[in-house]
């Protein structure tokens, strides 16, 4: 629950409303509510998967495409940045 993930942070570490995330200056938490990302449809792979037949079952890519979730995509380019700002330090996810 978004709840138990907020509340005993309040008393340790400040939020900032503008970023979007805790942060003390050294540490920063987010965290990662819902899919953020997911596979591509079948008909995004390929135009003759847009109509479905038995002729083209099983459908198994090649290779596994994804994208990002519409719904999540804020959450996953401040994650995404976190990440990248924070490189070559220690990273939790948990």
């Amino acid at each position: 629950d978004y709840y138990l993930f907020n509340e005993p942070l309040r008393v340790y570490i400040p939020f900032d409303k503008n970023k979007k995330y805790y942060s003390d200056g050294k540490i920063e938490i987010t965290n990662c509510k819902g899919h953020l990302y997911e596979l591509l449809k079948p008909d995004e792979y390929s135009e003759q998967y847009k109509i479905w037949a038995f002729e083209n079952l099983p459908i198994i890519p090649k290779q596994f495409l994804y994208k990002k979730t519409e719904s999540t995509k804020f959450q996953t380019n401040l994650v995404l940045s976190l990440l990248k700002k924070h490189q070559n330090d220690k990273i939790i996810i948990a």
